[in-house]
């Protein structure tokens, strides 16, 4: 006999898997998305086409159909081809599975008469597939069960005879056909008696397999205890599996065969309740009957196909109990009257009384089976993580250890959250729900978390497995297979030929040259350059399919020797068990990720999307102990190229992608939360805890293109000359022990953020899909950056109004402090980075910032609010707020009072709170600061400019009369009274002031910033070209108080007043200084009052002395780009004096204000330009000739 039986049987194993998985899917109600459309119109016309069916001897065209079912129809006409094409595969699925289920019992059934000679108690890995294939049929009848086969027939009859249109008849078998399929009973009462029935030709084969292979495991390895006991798990002595000389005779508790069984444990418990349910006869015998008492007293719930279950004791009490109550009546008339009331107590009572033992203990078992596994795996871990040579030796139990971890999941999965079905009578007495605990065991996500790592030091050490597997497959062919084979092969005398024409010993000889040729392979791994694995999956499939040729081969009745005798002849110790072995273990060598996905793949979770939510949010909610293992719920959802195992289907990729981003968000913004709590639960935003590590602000910033860009190694904060405390400060008046809203200490929240933050920040990238992959970090920086710009922009605006900018400056310096103090569970993350990733945000253009405005984005970035509050309020004074300047104190100021609905505007203008304004939002926000004071800066300008314009003929002639008679007072009147605009005029001067004003003060907290920073690196005047490309004049910084007045133009000023580069523009700039002296003849000066508190005149004196100063400094400017004679300062300053002093001596004003003007013009214009001296001079002339004037 050929391989063919085995090839047919790992065939129709792969169509099981397939059916499966099609028949999960319809199912479901058509609610996958491979019938989208069909889904709606199935739904929405169901009766129609049960209608339409039940009358099929008419043409549907042709039936008289009420108004609804016509446009019913009319709709489903439409798109009927389409409709066909999405329901032929469900069609087909439900009429290929009768000849597939017919086909696999004949071939199971063959298999059983093929195998009936051979013993399995060594060898149960031969009966994997056997096994599989019938639980799998089994799982097909119930799925079948839950299918609307009557919908989707009718459905599809009703769209072929729309579309072909009597084309294509119907003919009578595919009706017959159609209809037997419609009439099959596969209603779940009638499930399990035709399969009983179709099961039983196989039954003796069955109970082989319980006798020799389950029985004996399950009695040794069955449960928490008995697993303990056995100490498998325990970190003891090694025994190699892959080296082992192990023996058939060897008792299968030995080391190496039981982490074998560990592996399998699982996968026996699901054949065992398989098994006695789909054979009853074999529950009541004395082996069968206690392990179904240890089965059922230990589950609930039997797991049918991935979230699909069903009560296992319901199952038992409807097809099991009357098997064993037939029993009882059977063995009456034997043994004493008392044996027979037990007989009787134990048949009838057996499953209710398994029923309530798992009902009380199964959960608690589970746990503690559980919480074992976690810590063996976490001990196996650490211990190959220290000692990584023995990975490959502890390979066999850490595959044990994944498949039971897997199992307990999946076990969990199927019982958690179920609502026990109980009749009448049970819900009056007892109204318990024992499976409904309100929240996730956390031991779960525990269990999850230890896998993912187990599989990652396997991973990370798969050359070296690979390199171990070869080497003992070398050693296994060379020194016992190979010899073994050929002796065989020299020793037998069977001539007879299987169907392709092979004698056995032709098998042998074949077998024993393929695995010299392996065996030569596996040398090339002393090869450093050659790959870690030599082996191709050819090589596999060629040895998988020798070692099924050889199994068939000594299953022949004419084999010699024979099955039987093979394994008891002590000439071939263990050469079966060996042979299994090598195909395992070049299985290994060849896709060691595949047999280590299968062990410990936990994909089938996705399908309990409700349940993975649950446990994440009890997770994310739990303590720190639980928050640490949040991203184990990533590694069930996680789809990549190493967990896709060939052949499976994954129908899953959208709900794992939902899972995935769900928990990523939760994650997040629970993390976020905690940090709230924390910020609250130590007072308000300030951490005043650590603000007493943080009194002193330093001046020696570090120079930055955003303000909080700095040396975080350190760990410094920005605007700070101390490192930060490392100490976690504790929050104040003894908050750590007063709990929060949800009970929960200071403690205890800080302990829970660390290990999400942690757990968050060292997840591994996620793919959920071949095309999508999500980075939980990214996620949680995402959360941590907007909760810094939430409490940011919080503290910055303090109702309609900016916060002071200091005040703003020490929230973020505290912010700052706080995230400092999370450095470590955030790891590559950074706590710094984040903080700037912040301000960026809070920074963001202006382009950004409208479209946040339009509502696609989020609302106006800070900064932008900043700038517009500066720009608006203080240099605009759109709130009308009198804002004047105070020049010798270096600030704006407002004559409305906070009482009268005002601003304090000196408060935000002086020169310290622009340094922390520079220092919060950097030289970015400085120069879109300066920036924007442009704007309102070119309003003024040129309004002067179009004033000069108008009445440039007539300035001309003041400015020759003021030339050759300085005190010309009456020219002076009569050029103001030609000017009908001179309101306007003092308007934009005092505009124009406070925008200059506020870009020299821009600047010098600029400077102040930069210029430590800038002498440490031995970069003295670096600051001085970083002040020319943010656009601003550079000024000399004093220590003390008060502006130097030797320093450079306003760039932007000279831009402004330059235009177009036209020379009669910069020749009209000339006329400046006689249009801010007429500009007191204006009306507002006769109501001037002197300020003491301000130091200046109500009608903003100072607004002449800053401009008068910025307009001499720009002129020689604006003259030397077009190489035109030069004006100096000292000119204008004279023929401004000349202007002002002949149109205050006009007026009969106070001789106070007089005097105070020329004060400050003289304040203004005394500085150390060329002429200074003669300035200086004529200035004292003209205070003197006011006086005598005014005195006159």
């Amino acid at each position: 006999m050929s391989a063919q039986y085995g090839e047919s049987l790992q065939e129709a194993l792969q169509q099981s898997e397939a059916f499966l998985a099609s028949l999960h899917d319809l199912s479901h109600g058509f609610s996958k998305e491979r019938q989208p459309c069909l889904q709606v119109y199935v739904a929405t016309y169901h009766e129609l086409a049960a209608r339409l069916v039940r009358r099929s001897s008419e043409h549907p065209a042709s039936l008289n159909l009420a108004m609804t079912e016509q446009t019913a129809y009319e709709v489903v006409c439409t798109r009927a081809e389409q409709m066909l094409l999405e329901a032929s595969p469900s069609y087909r699925l439900l009429q290929d599975y009768p000849a597939f289920q017919q086909k696999t019992m004949v071939l199971l059934a063959r298999l059983h008469q093929l195998w009936a000679p051979f013993s399995l108690e060594y060898t149960h890995h031969l009966m994997r597939p056997y096994m599989t294939l019938l639980c799998n049929l089994a799982r097909l009848q119930f799925l079948m069960a839950s299918v609307p086969r009557q919908l989707v027939i009718q459905m599809y009859s009703l769209l072929h005879s729309i579309v072909h249109q009597g084309q294509a008849p119907l003919l009578e078998d595919q009706a017959a056909n159609r209809i037997a399929l419609m009439n099959c009973d596969c209603s779940p009462e009638r499930v399990m008696p035709s399969l009983q029935t179709l099961m039983r030709p196989i039954e003796p084969r069955v109970t082989q397999v319980l006798n020799q292979i389950l029985y004996p495991v399950l009695r040794l390895y069955h449960g928490v205890d008995s697993l303990k006991d056995s100490r498998l798990l325990e970190l003891g002595p090694i025994t190699e599996h892959f080296s082992s000389k192990a023996s058939p005779e060897q008792n299968a508790s030995s080391t190496a065969e039981g982490w074998q069984m560990l592996a399998w444990l699982p996968l026996f418990e699901t054949w065992a309740l398989w098994c006695l349910l789909l054979f009853p006869g074999l529950a009541t015998q004395a082996e069968g009957t206690s392990l179904l008492q240890k089965l059922l007293g230990n589950s609930m719930r039997l797991q049918i196909y991935r979230e699909r279950s069903e009560w296992v004791h319901h199952l038992y009490e409807l097809h099991v109990k009357p098997a064993l109550v037939l029993t009882f009546h059977a063995s009456r008339a034997v043994g004493p009257s008392e044996d027979r009331e037990a007989l009787s107590h134990s048949a009838k009572d057996l499953i209710e009384s398994s029923r309530r033992v798992a009902l009380a203990n199964c959960m608690e078992n589970h746990q503690l089976m559980r919480l074992y596994l976690q810590q063996r795996l976490e001990d196996l871990v650490n211990f190959c993580a220290i000692e990584p040579s023995r990975v490959a030796a502890l390979l066999q139990q850490l595959l044990g250890a994944l498949e039971l971890a897997r199992g307990e999941i999946t076990w969990y999965f199927c019982h958690f959250d179920e609502i026990v079905p109980k009749n009448p009578v049970q819900a009056l007495v007892d109204t318990s729900q024992p499976l409904r605990s309100g929240s996730m065991d956390l031991s779960v996500p525990g269990l999850i978390a230890a896998m993912q790592r187990t599989r990652s030091i396997c991973l990370q050490f798969r050359s070296a497995v690979a390199a171990f597997a070869a080497d003992s497959i070398r050693q296994a062919v060379d020194q016992d297979l190979s010899p073994a084979l050929m002796r065989m092969a020299s020793q037998t005398a069977n001539t007879e030929t299987d169907e392709d024409g092979l004698t056995f010993g032709h098998i042998l000889r074949r077998m024993s040259k393929g695995l010299t040729s392996i065996s030569r392979h596996t040398l090339q791994l002393q090869d450093p350059e050659q790959k870690p694995c030599p082996f191709l999956p050819e090589d596999l499939r060629k040895l998988q399919s020798g070692w099924m040729m050889f199994i068939a081969a000594i299953f022949s009745s004419h084999a010699t020797p024979s099955a039987a005798e093979l394994e008891d002849s002590g000439s071939y110790p263990g050469l079966l068990c060996a042979f299994a072995q090598l195909v395992d273990l070049a299985e290994v060598a060849v896709s060691f990720p595949i047999v280590l996905q299968r062990a410990s793949s936990l994909k089938e979770l996705v399908f309990w999307p409700g349940k993975m939510l649950a446990g994440m949010k009890a997770t994310i909610k739990g303590p720190s102990t639980a928050a640490a293992n949040a991203c184990a719920w990533l590694y069930p959802i996680a789809d990549s190229d190493d967990n896709v195992l060939p052949g499976q289907h994954d129908s899953c990729s959208p709900t794992s992608i939902r899972l995935a981003e769900s928990l990523v968000r939760q994650a997040s913004q629970h993390a976020v939360h905690l940090l709230a709590k924390i910020l609250k639960m130590q007072g308000s935003l300030g951490l005043q805890a650590a603000a007493a590590h943080l009194q002193t602000v330093g001046e020696d910033a570090p120079a930055h293109s955003m303000g909080l860009r700095a040396a975080w190694s350190a760990p410094r904060l920005p605007m700070l000359s101390q490192p930060v405390p490392q100490s976690w400060p504790m929050p104040i008046s003894g908050q750590e022990s007063r709990p929060d809203a949800e009970g929960v200490s200071f403690e205890g929240n800080l302990q829970s953020v660390h290990a999400l933050l942690r757990s968050l920040s060292t997840a591994a990238p996620v793919r959920v899909s071949p095309v999508q992959t999500i980075l939980p970090a990214e996620h949680l920086a995402a959360a941590i950056i907007a909760f810094l710009c939430g409490q940011i922009q919080q503290s910055a605006v303090a109702g309609e109004d900016l916060q002071i900018p200091s005040l703003l400056r020490r929230d973020v310096v505290h912010l700052s402090a706080f995230m400092i103090q999370l450095q470590a569970p955030l790891g590559n993350l950074g706590a710094g980075t984040l903080m700037k990733d912040a301000m960026m945000s809070l920074c963001a253009s202006e382009a950004v910032a409208t479209t946040a405005a339009q509502g696609t984005g989020t609302n106006q970035s800070l900064l932008s609010f900043v700038v517009a509050w500066y720009t608006d309020v203080a240099a605009r004074d759109v709130r009308n707020l009198g804002v004047s300047i105070a020049t010798s104190k270096q600030r704006l100021y407002s004559s409305l009072s906070v009482k009268e609905g005002g601003v304090d505007i000196a408060q935000y203008t002086n020169i310290t709170e622009l340094e922390a304004l520079v220092a919060v939002f950097g030289l970015d926000g400085a120069r879109l600061l300066a920036a924007s004071l442009e704007e309102p800066l070119k309003e003024a300008v040129w309004g002067l400019h179009d004033v000069m314009t108008a009445h440039e003929p007539m300035l001309a002639h003041l400015q020759m009369q003021l030339q050759a008679y300085p005190g010309d007072w009456a020219a002076c009147a009569q050029a103001a009274e030609g000017l009908s605009d001179l309101d306007a005029v003092l308007s934009s001067l005092k505009l124009a002031a406070r925008c200059l004003l506020l870009r020299e003060l821009l600047s010098l907290a600029c400077q102040k910033l930069m210029q430590p920073a800038c002498e440490r690196k031995g970069l003295p005047s670096a600051w001085d070209h970083s002040l020319q490309a943010l656009g601003l004049p550079v000024f000399l910084c004093s220590r003390g108080s008060g502006l130097q007045a030797e320093g450079t133009a306003d760039p932007a000023l000279c831009h402004m007043m330059t235009g177009k580069g036209r020379k009669e523009t910069i020749e009209r700039w000339s006329y400046w200084p006689l249009l801010m002296g007429l500009a007191f003849w204006s009306p507002m000066w006769s109501s001037a009052t002197y300020v003491p508190a301000h130091d200046n005149l109500s009608n903003n004196m100072g607004c002449f002395s800053i401009c008068a100063r910025a307009f001499a400094a720009a002129l020689p400017v604006l003259q030397q780009t077009l190489s035109l004679p030069q004006v100096a300062p000292a000119a204008s300053a004279k023929l401004l004096l000349a202007c002002a002093e002949a149109s205050m001596s006009g007026r009969q004003d106070h001789v106070a204000g007089k005097l105070l003007a020329l004060n400050d013009l003289t304040a203004a214009l005394s500085c150390t330009w060329p002429g200074h001296a003669s300035s200086a001079a004529y200035l004292q002339v003209c205070h003197l000739q006011a006086c005598l004037c005014t005195a006159a």
